[in-house]
């Protein structure tokens, strides 16, 4: 007697439909969670950024006795016209845009302001300084999009 049961040799059309969706359910939040993280080490970039040029300005300010002129952040990635050398070797610029960082001199009280527009919003430290209401941001100029910065001698959140 021959047996009569078959051997399938393959994966039905609903099999392969089921793995395909599966995979493209993966790949999906995958690639949401790499996009997540490298918005992050932007911004943490960009924090970092600020922080470099905040301690810059302080050594600046050491040695002149005033903080640095309005302007000296605008030519960020350009070593050969850098006012800053000797206190910032390379002025760091945002990592997508590559536009230098706000920088806003206070003449009345002798302070700064340096802004950066930090990609996740929901940031604890966007919502610390109180910049987090996306329609104004830090309050800069007319320019929400700033939403995170370093100051001296003034508060970050413009009034």
């Amino acid at each position: 007697m021959k047996n009569m049961t078959r051997f399938r040799k393959g994966f039905s059309l609903i099999e392969m439909m089921i793995i395909m969706a599966l995979i493209g359910i993966l790949s999906v939040s995958i690639g949401w969670q790499i996009t997540r993280q490298l918005s992050r080490a932007r911004d943490s970039e960009r924090k970092d950024d600020l922080a470099r040029i905040k301690l810059a300005f302080e050594d600046y300010y050491n040695d002149h006795g005033f903080y640095p002129p309005d302007g000296s952040l605008s030519v960020c990635e350009n070593p050969d016209v850098n006012p800053l050398e000797l206190w910032l070797p390379v002025i760091p610029c945002d990592p997508i845009t590559h536009d230098p960082y706000l920088y806003e001199p206070d003449s009345a009280t002798g302070g700064y302001r340096v802004y950066a527009a930090l990609e996740n919003s929901l940031d604890k430290s966007v919502s610390d300084l109180g910049c987090d209401d996306p329609a104004v941001g830090c309050n800069v100029s007319g320019s929400p999009e700033y939403n995170y910065g370093v100051a001296v001698g003034v508060p970050v959140r413009m009034p």
